[in-house]
């Protein structure tokens, strides 16, 4: 059986989305509307509960998939045993490398839920951005990440 999109079990977030933004505009200023798609999956998934937290990871992970990933390159690596992500603008400047650590209490987020502000920050510095993919808690509890 062929793999469908990811944006296929989202259809219902990209709908509530788009129609909320038609009335309202952007939910913050500059929130493009594949961030929107994503933050409505992630609210909805916060608000299960009994939801392991692996579980809400992969939906989160799999929503931020059907982002562009507008005028950048995506390397996916390890780095010293930690998996990690360096996002590179098409139009670099080599000389510039920032390290980004993802947002989500030690308990969400990755790279990949990240893509979307780690492309902008990528294009907007004209430099590289190397995400790491550290262990998330409850399953590696502090200090582990």
């Amino acid at each position: 059986m062929p793999r469908r999109h990811p944006i296929v079990h989202y259809g219902r977030h990209v709908r509530a989305v788009a129609a909320r933004r038609f009335r309202h505009g952007p939910r913050l200023p500059g929130w493009g509307f594949a961030h929107e798609v994503v933050q409505s999956v992630m609210r909805e998934q916060f608000a299960r509960t009994g939801a392991p937290p692996a579980k809400v990871r992969r939906r989160i992970d799999a929503a931020a998939q059907v982002s562009p990933k507008r005028g950048c390159d995506i390397v996916w690596g390890d780095l010293e045993g930690v998996s990690s992500a360096m996002v590179a603008p098409r139009r670099r400047r080599t000389d510039r490398l920032m390290l980004y650590l993802h947002g989500g209490g030690y308990v969400f987020g990755s790279p990949r839920s990240h893509q979307v502000l780690l492309t902008g920050i990528a294009r907007e510095a004209g430099g590289r951005v190397l995400a790491l993919d550290y262990r998330l808690a409850p399953e590696h509890p502090c200090p582990a990440a």
